[in-house]
């Protein structure tokens, strides 16, 4: 090799080398597993998950590096993922943390009651030759506690029966999910939510959903529960072919008693929890929250607070703003005449045009 190349070589290894110290100065090495005492909890458990422990093969002559396994799908709450080489995958979620509530004369408890005994009449559906799942759409105004049967329904199956409770990605990822999901537990409940289904399906070809629903694709030991703020877009296709739904429930606004059973789990003072479950007829679970917290958080008054929350029920309309323009315009017109006679006459007029 002549100088040139030689120069050229040492050039590119002191670049390189230059290139490598820049980089280990802005990331600190990584400690090797298990090589400290101090090392935290997380950090092993993190390594235990991204470190090959074994190996994989379909064909016994090809293998690959792979990671920890989990021989079953813990009980939970689960979303459903997809990666870029079409891997399915179910990542963990987290149910809100609030205290369960199950109110008295409510929806719940016959939501409830009907997946429990939906779960053991499997023998009696397959010996009617009937498919053995289940739809039932949730219906009501926004805030009636909807969300919260749902959340009864994740703990109900989750801690009492090994289950798994995911969330409807779409049309072809659910039946991808259930085929993985059947392929290594056969047998396992499963609970689909479909929350805001007059949106999902908007989001997705309505087509394909009712497909699933109808059970095109062989599916089992399965609940569809579903909610809606807007049951008339969804029309006969849904709320009158019980093949889909089976069962419709309203969901209406918590009534007195079930006011005061939340009530009571942040007020202490009987004599305050009846005056606030007097106050709020028609409040939602929400509504009651956001009451506590205004006043004996933010220290906002009693009757100040419940006031802002009784005026949210009256919708807005943008059409009402050129209404206040146009007065704040003629009021400041009106008022040149002063506050005698002519301006009260202008007051007049503009309260009958009102």
């Amino acid at each position: 090799m002549d100088i040139v190349g030689e120069i050229t070589k040492l050039t590119s290894c002191l670049r390189k080398r230059e290139h490598n110290t820049r980089i280990a100065k802005r990331k600190p090495k990584r400690k090797a597993y298990f090589d400290s005492p101090e090392e935290s909890a997380d950090e092993e458990t993190e390594k235990r998950f991204n470190s090959f422990v074994q190996w994989t093969t379909s064909d016994g002559d090809t293998f690959f590096p792979a990671g920890r396994v989990a021989k079953q799908l813990p009980p939970g709450y689960y979303e459903v993922g997809q990666t870029m080489d079409g891997a399915i995958y179910f990542k963990r979620k987290q149910a809100k943390a609030e205290q369960l509530l199950r109110f008295p004369d409510s929806a719940s408890d016959k939501v409830i009651a009907n997946i429990e005994s939906f779960w053991d009449l499997e023998d009696k559906f397959v010996a009617a030759g009937i498919p053995y799942r289940r739809g039932i759409a949730l219906y009501g105004p926004p805030g009636s506690g909807k969300t919260c049967i749902l959340r009864i329904a994740i703990d109900n199956l989750t801690n009492k029966r090994n289950g798994v409770v995911i969330d409807f990605p779409s049309p072809h990822l659910m039946q991808e999910a259930y085929r993985v999901l059947r392929q290594i537990h056969a047998n396992m409940p499963l609970v689909v939510l479909m929350e805001d289904l007059d949106s999902i399906l908007n989001r997705h070809m309505e087509s394909d959903v009712l497909n699933l629903l109808d059970g095109v694709t062989d599916i089992r030991k399965v609940v569809f529960l579903a909610t809606t703020n807007y049951p008339e877009r969804l029309g006969s296709r849904i709320l009158n072919r019980p093949s889909r739904f089976d069962q419709k429930y309203y969901v209406g606004m918590p009534n007195r008693e079930a006011r005061e059973m939340y009530l009571r789990t942040k007020l202490d003072d009987e004599q305050e929890i009846q005056k606030w479950a007097d106050d709020t007829k028609d409040f939602s679970i929400a509504h009651l929250k956001e009451l506590f917290v205004a006043n004996k958080i933010f220290g906002d008054s009693y009757n100040n607070a419940l006031a802002v929350l009784k005026e949210m029920s009256t919708t807005p309309s943008s059409e009402l703003f050129d209404n206040y323009a146009i007065k704040e315009k003629e009021e400041k017109v009106w008022s040149m005449f002063g506050s005698g006679e002519p301006y009260k006459i202008a007051k007049k007029v503009l309260s009958r045009r009102s």
